[in-house]
């Protein structure tokens, strides 16, 4: 074990199977590895060696820390029939809340898409992503997520999305005011089109939140076999999901044209499969964009490697 944190979710992993298959003779902790290139801290892919009479078998599953209800959430929609990791129970004392899933088989459509060697083949994962992202906004969320405070008969969709930007702004407002001087002209200009161009007619709708080509699992055939990274999951506008697309894909590699097609495709595919409307995509992608940039200069990234930000903000508020 390199790290408390690898200790840690090896031992969540082991409890989890435990009880999962209580007739176990035997499990060992076979691997234990980032499930992506990100921080110390991200998801791991634990693998178990599992003895079950004389059979032996290996497991593989996923543990990081869960955000707020994130587990409550997966289980509603897997019950809803999403394809999305199912929690399994686990009881390990931490200070951090363990989120503890079986590995959905399949490669990512970013995977995916660095593998192929037709255009043709950019379109039909393209068509795949954007499907699986009206499925997500056909959801009831009203109905599938009853516990959730929005969820109320009598809370108003204006004012969900009343409340979340406005405790955006506060936020970002002290997070900016932090920052040094020469850093805050682009976000105050920002904030000056955002208030400009604030939501007028909204379709609200669970949301994924990190809707990429990172989070979305394909099978052999290329169709949607599971939807990860729901951390950031939230009821707000459908167009918050659609407003980093093309970023998201250009993250993938692949060369602006088939960018492009790709982000045309999904879209299309979107909108013929899903009843949401998308008008608000300008105004979230301003948003989050500002998120972006905001982030990575709290966290010291280089300043050219804060342009694939900065420059699309600029050029939109300008």
């Amino acid at each position: 074990m390199s790290s408390a944190w690898e200790e840690l979710a090896a031992s969540a992993a082991i409890d989890a199977l435990r009880r999962r298959e209580p007739d176990a003779t035997a499990i060992a902790l076979a691997a234990c590895r980032p499930l992506t290139d990100g921080s110390s801290s991200g998801p791991l892919l634990v693998e178990l060696a599992v003895v079950t009479g004389t059979t032996p078998k290996t497991e593989r599953l996923v543990v990081k820390q869960a955000s707020a209800n994130e587990g409550r959430l997966l289980t509603s929609l897997s019950e809803a029939g999403l394809p999305v990791p199912v929690p399994l129970p686990v009881e390990l004392l931490s200070e951090i809340e363990l989120l503890v899933t079986a590995e959905i088989e399949g490669r990512t459509v970013a995977a995916a898409l660095k593998a192929v060697e037709m255009r043709w083949q950019i379109s039909a994962l393209a068509f795949t992503f954007g499907r699986g992202l009206a499925r997500i906004h056909r959801l009831d969320w009203r109905k599938v997520l009853p516990w959730l405070p929005e969820a109320d008969p009598e809370v108003f969709p204006e004012d969900i999305i009343d409340d979340q930007l406005e405790n955006w702004w506060r936020d970002r407002e002290a997070r900016v005011e932090r920052l040094p001087a020469g850093e805050q002209p682009i976000f105050r200009r920002a904030f000056r089109w955002l208030d400009l161009h604030r939501p007028v007619e909204l379709d609200v709708c669970l949301c994924h939140g990190n809707y990429s080509p990172e989070h979305l699992l394909v099978d052999e055939g290329e169709e949607a076999a599971g939807i990860t990274g729901w951390g950031a999951a939230r009821i707000c506008d459908a167009s918050y999901d659609l407003a980093m697309l093309e970023f998201d894909v250009a993250a993938t590699g692949l060369p602006p044209e088939d960018v492009t097609l790709f982000s045309q495709a999904a879209i299309g595919a979107y909108l013929q499969a899903s009843p949401r409307a998308t008008t608000n995509t300008a105004f979230y992608t301003v948003l989050r964009l500002f998120g972006r940039l905001l982030e990575s200069i709290e966290q010291g990234v280089p300043s050219e490697e804060r342009e694939r930000w900065a420059a699309p903000l600029q050029q939109t508020i300008r």
